[in-house]
């Protein structure tokens, strides 16, 4: 249940979303900022970051995608509009068919 007693400190959703990020999880390898000078897709205008905070729709998507056993119901929950996307087509700067990248600050 979602109200203020599990929201509150020492609340069950409050202590849970507290230790999730305790320690905060490695960047992966192949993070990149968009600068925001032009067309994104120029290599030039990202640079190499160690960012941590995003919402990546496309990795989790992915990442559900790609089970084995695929569910019959899958709930998504996210904080907001995404931020970062996985550079991962054809032509993405720093990516490309099969990457792994991430791409943020979009």
């Amino acid at each position: 249940m979602v109200d203020n007693s599990t929201l509150s400190p020492g609340g069950a959703l409050a202590v849970g979303v507290a230790d999730y990020y305790d320690p905060r999880p490695e960047v992966p390898e192949g993070t990149w900022e968009y600068d925001g000078a032009g067309d994104w897709k120029n290599p030039g205008n990202w640079n190499k970051k160690q960012q941590t905070q995003w919402t990546n729709w496309d990795a989790g998507l992915e990442s559900l995608r790609r089970e084995a056993k695929k569910p019959e119901l899958a709930i998504f929950v996210t904080d907001g509009d995404p931020t970062a996307f996985n550079l991962d087509q054809a032509g993405d700067p720093h990516g490309g068919a099969g990457s792994d990248h991430i791409g943020f600050n979009t």
